[in-house]
């Protein structure tokens, strides 16, 4: 978004917390911006934590920022770019295809938003220690979100008359 540098540099603890529903990645940010926040709140020693939060981004957090022409198909190079790199995963494959503008009527923003924000609620639930180790005995790989997936995937596939084999590694993004 060609404007997000400027929300950045108005991003703060006064601004107006709907500005965030803007866009999909005005909401990200706040969400970043308040979950830092109430992260450093919770430190003993807020100055010593914001000392070794600067020193991490500082040394190991690296962006990589495409700028690319608006009649390249973004797809395509999305899958140029990331070919050969660490694998999305399914849920990632999924969410990306959900929220894909092509998708919604008129009010573009809007659905995705409400898209991304339940998919978020979704993932902090999955994050809960308790709740997650009462559904499975054992953390498994992938993203936590990944494992709904699977089970929807596993009952839908069982319904189809050709089924997908369900060794694959995209199983239930190709469901």
């Amino acid at each position: 978004m060609e404007d997000s540098a400027e929300f950045l540099k108005i991003l703060s603890d006064d601004m107006d917390r709907e500005s965030k529903n803007v866009n999909i990645d005005y909401y990200h940010i706040v969400s970043t911006y308040d979950c830092i926040n109430d992260w450093l709140d919770r430190q003993p020693d807020k100055s010593v934590a914001i000392q070794k939060l600067n020193t991490k981004i500082r040394e190991d957090v690296f962006f990589i920022w495409y700028e690319i022409n608006p009649e390249v198909d973004p797809i395509s190079m999305f899958t140029k770019v990331n070919l050969g790199k660490i694998p999305l995963t399914n849920s990632e494959l999924i969410k990306a295809l959900l929220l894909n503008k092509d998708n919604f009527g008129e009010d573009v923003y809007k659905q995705q938003m409400e898209i991304a924000i339940s998919w978020e609620r979704i993932e902090q639930g999955l994050r809960d220690d308790s709740f997650w180790y009462f559904l499975n005995e054992v953390d498994k790989s992938g993203t936590r979100i990944d494992m709904l997936f699977e089970l929807k995937a596993k009952e839908y596939n069982n319904k189809l008359e050709k089924p997908i084999e369900t060794n694959q590694n995209l199983f239930s993004f190709l469901v």
